[in-house]
This record gives structure tokens, sequence and C-alpha cells, in this order.
């Protein structure tokens, strides 16, 4: 979006990657209902923030997924052991557990 900004909005290749990122929460779920009859299925996210080993949650597209998913699957779980303070989110313990049972 710099390199847009500074060259009169003349930078194509640039915003057509921008295009491709924003997209690319919409096309895992469209990937995952040709596979996976997620209406029925509980997702898990694992890592929340922008970049790994971050607290950064900045732009990160997983928001974006998080909230697509919450459309289209039973239940979607959360968890970034680097972002903290969203009560909703998922321990890996309490999941770890679900499964053997």
């Amino acid at each position: 979006m710099q390199l847009a900004a500074f060259n009169n909005n003349n930078f194509l290749v640039g915003q057509a990657a921008i295009m491709v990122n924003e997209g690319l929460p919409l096309y895992v779920v469209s990937k995952l209902e040709q596979h996976f009859p997620i209406r029925d299925m509980t997702v898990g996210l694992l890592g929340m923030a922008f970049k790994a080993e971050s607290e950064d949650m900045r732009s990160s597209l997983s928001y974006k997924l998080k909230r697509l998913l919450g459309f289209k699957a039973h239940v979607v779980l959360c968890h970034d052991p680097y972002v903290r303070g969203d009560p909703s989110w998922s321990s890996l313990t309490c999941c770890s557990r679900n499964r053997s049972s």
C-alpha cells in the first residue's frame, strides 16, 4: 500500500498481491467445505497473531478466517500462546483432553 501511495496508485502488482492475500481466508473456507462437512465439525485455529512468536494482531487474517468459519462450522476454537486477553479462546490442554476421550 505504501508503494502504491508513493507512485500515484500505480502499483498494480502490489495491489494484486493484496487482493490475493485478503481473499485467502475465503479460499481456505471454500476448500474446507469441498472436502469436509464443516457444518458438523469443530474447527481449530492455532495462531492468531500476524507474525510467529509475536503478540501483534494488527492485520492478521486469522480473525477474518475465524469470522468466516463462525458462519460455516459447528464450533470454532482459537488458541495463540502469545496473544492474550480473549477469554473465549481455548487452551491446548482442553483440546488434547477432549481428543483422547
